[in-house]
């Protein structure tokens, strides 16, 4: 999964249950 920051930046997450889209 990847996690999405307010600031525009990314994470890659090998959970897909901790995908956060805000």
């Amino acid at each position: 999964g990847v996690v999405i920051r307010f600031d525009g930046s990314y994470e890659d997450w090998s959970i897909d249950e901790l995908t956060i889209t805000d």
